[in-house]
């Protein structure tokens, strides 16, 4: 399944300004009304490119749904790459240096304490783990 930010042709950090743009270049580029070569795809093919664009457009314009969309869009990754949560952990219980069971410590800037929302997966800087820290 592709991501909102790939159907949209942006990168997850763009701006919303940038998400405008880059909808508004996507919906010209596959609409019928808007472009002439849409209408060699039969008419299944054409609404469904343009209700996926929409419906990009509709979450990630929204600030709110779009955090809750990168939040899901994490946990698929997560799944998909199969990382193992080593631990999980409240940010306010979080250690400057927290120590992962592999005898390492996880990987923390202030950025990505900085950034959490919900939760942020943080990797061990020694082995395949991750620690889940919620906010």
């Amino acid at each position: 399944m592709k991501s909102y930010y790939t159907i949209l042709g942006c990168p997850d950090y763009a701006q919303p300004a940038e998400i405008k743009e880059a909808y508004f270049r996507q919906i010209r580029s596959v609409h019928p009304d808007k472009n002439s070569n849409v209408e060699q795809l039969d008419d299944v093919s054409s609404e469904h490119l343009v209700t996926l664009v929409t419906k990009a457009w509709h979450v990630l314009r929204d600030t709110h749904l779009r955090e809750k969309y990168d939040i899901w869009l994490r946990e698929q990754h997560l799944k998909e790459t199969r990382s193992v949560i080593g631990e999980e952990v409240k940010l306010s219980e979080l250690e400057a240096e927290e120590p992962c069971r592999c005898g390492g410590f996880y990987d923390i800037s202030e950025t990505d304490l900085d950034q959490i929302v919900d939760f942020a997966l943080i990797d061990c800087a020694h082995c395949s783990l991750t620690l889940k820290v919620f906010a």
